[in-house]
Formats: C-alpha cells, sequence, structure tokens
C-alpha cells in the first residue's frame, strides 16, 4: 500500500495476489508483489484476472446485468452466500483518482448492482475502484454509507 495525501493506493497486482493468498489462508497479511510491471494494461488484467476465482469455486462474471446497469466484475460464492461487486474507472490523472473511485462507487449505488442480489445472498460487498498507471485506489461501499 501507497500513501499520498490523505489517501491510500493499493497496486493492482498486489490486490489480485493478496486475493489469491487470502483462498488458500484466510488470516494471510498482505504482502508486497509488485514486481516489472509498466503499463495501463494492467487494468485489463484485473479484470481478466477475476477469471481466476472460478478456479477455486466461485462463479464470476464480467459486464453483466445488475440492478439498472452493469457492473465490471461480480464474483459469487454460493456455498457461503456471499457476493463482491466491483466497479472500475480509468483515470486520466493522479489527482482524479479519488475522484473517480467515487465515482465508481456513486454508480454501484445509483444503479442498485447490490440490490439485485441482496434476496439471494446474505453478504454483497461492493468495491470502488479507480487506476491510473501503475495506481490504484480501492474503497468498499457500504450502502448506509451512502444514500440516493
Amino acid at each position: 500500500m501507497y500513501h499520498f495525501g490523505s489517501f491510500d493506493v493499493y497496486c493492482p497486482w498486489d490486490v489480485m495476489n493478496y486475493l489469491l493468498d487470502l483462498q488458500s489462508d484466510p488470516n494471510v497479511e498482505p504482502g508486497s508483489y509488485w514486481k516489472n510491471t509498466s503499463d495501463n494494461a494492467i487494468i485489463r488484467t484485473f479484470i481478466d484476472y477475476a477469471g481466476i476465482f472460478a478456479g477455486a469455486g466461485y462463479v464470476t462474471r464480467s459486464n453483466r446485468e445488475h440492478g439498472e446497469g452493469r457492473s465490471d466484475v461480480a464474483v459469487y460464492d454460493s456455498v457461503n452466500s456471499r457476493a463482491v461487486i466491483f466497479e472500475a474507472k480509468y483515470s486520466r490523472r493522479k489527482e482524479d483518482m479519488e475522484k473517480d473511485c467515487d465515482r465508481a462507487i456513486h454508480q454501484i449505488a445509483e444503479r442498485k448492482y447490490a440490490e439485485d442480489l441482496e434476496e439471494d445472498y446474505d453478504s454483497v460487498l461492493c468495491y470502488g475502484i479507480s487506476f491510473y498507471k501503475k495506481r490504484c485506489l480501492v474503497r468498499e461501499w457500504r450502502k448506509s454509507q451512502l444514500r440516493m
């Protein structure tokens, strides 16, 4: 994790590898996985990388309808009755990351992505993500945080 001003920035590669480690050890601490990534292709890799969840027994869907729109990535764990929604935004400048992350969260709320899943899952987690070059900002959203 990197600290810029008043916010934390997570490297997408670190996030993806940490999620992989969590599958085999729920108590694992985050580590530094960052090695030689160099361009915005990491955004596409993040979206495509979600497919690895399928190998761990999760169902992963990209650009599927939820609520009143289409989320970027949704991961479903029917065994444990939980789902995760990811909405990602590309930032044109580093200074826009916080604003773009907030835009992703507002999109999740406004288009009611989580509401579509609440009847079928005990837990629905939502994350807004913004990317700029090698940087990534991730924020969790809970319905109680934002009133639409």
